[in-house]
């Protein structure tokens, strides 16, 4: 009766470890692709369907977060989701930018809310929208590289959102199918050379231009050179 009881108790501790375990990689198991913006927050998001586009975020806090689409980098003009997670209760806004103070409510809430949790510190906000919404104040997803911007806090609204503790801004290539196989074994035959143009010391506020020649002395015809 003990060794039986002995078995079952190890069966069930197997268990609830393999179910925190599953549960620990579920971004990395819903979501095709993810990037870390800071070291303290990850998005994640699958190519879209049907013009729409599944993405989550990942951030050490217990307060809310942001992620917002930039024309340029900077707050100004941009079209941002605020969410966060208050007793349990999920909420998301659709706000747009006009000045770099707190961004102004969306008539179109086009953030559709698909789930979010508090977990060992961190904030997890699922959404879904649209690649091209039928709205002015919200920007669209084309190919190529996105400005994006995200930010966060470490307290929820009460009942507006206080001005972000942190904050910063990236480009992410959203809608790159083979962005997977970006860092892909090379083919056997590839040949592969260094060509470096020394001690350039570069200034901090003028653009540079520097040239220097280099000759291709090995390839003996036609080649793709990628640099």
């Amino acid at each position: 009766m003990r060794i039986f009881a002995m078995k079952y108790l190890l069966l069930c501790l197997n268990f609830v470890l393999l179910s925190l375990l599953v549960k620990s990689n579920t971004l990395e198991i819903d979501y095709e692709f993810s990037q870390p913006l800071d070291p303290s927050y990850n998005l994640y998001w699958n190519n879209p369907e049907d013009d729409v586009i599944e993405m989550a975020v990942e951030v050490d806090t217990l307060g809310w977060v942001g992620l917002g689409f930039s024309p340029n980098g900077g707050m100004i003009g941009s079209d941002i989701m605020m969410g966060w997670v208050k007793d349990g209760v999920v909420t998301i806004t659709d706000r747009f930018a006009e000045s770099e103070s707190l961004p102004d409510m969306d008539k179109n809430q086009d953030f559709e809310l698909v789930g979010g949790y508090e977990k060992d510190g961190k904030t997890v906000i699922k959404f879904r929208r649209e690649l091209h919404p039928c709205d002015t104040h919200d920007l669209h997803i084309e190919q190529g590289t996105v400005r994006m911007i995200y930010s966060w806090h470490s307290k929820d609204p009460t009942p507006s959102p206080l001005m972000h503790e942190k904050r910063g801004t990236t480009s992410v290539n959203l809608l790159d199918k083979g962005s997977k196989e970006l860092f892909a074994p090379l083919p056997q035959d590839t040949m592969a050379s260094s060509y470096t143009a020394g001690n350039v010391i570069i200034p901090a506020k003028d653009t540079t231009y520097w040239c220097k020649s280099f000759n291709f002395s090995h390839p003996t015809e036609k080649h793709h050179v990628i640099g």
